[in-house]
């Protein structure tokens, strides 16, 4: 197992934030695929 490089922790505001990004389906591709990524290696919420 590889030790972790980073460790995410997001605020309420921004988990927020970025759960309506990925909803709405609005904006870039890339965007919306770095949100899904920050939302699933965010340490306070589903691991």
């Amino acid at each position: 197992m590889m030790p972790k490089k980073y460790v995410v922790q997001l605020s309420g505001e921004e988990r927020s934030w970025l759960s309506a990004m990925v909803k709405k389906g609005n904006g870039a591709a890339y965007r919306i695929r770095h949100a899904n990524i920050l939302l699933k290696v965010d340490a306070s919420g589903p691991a």
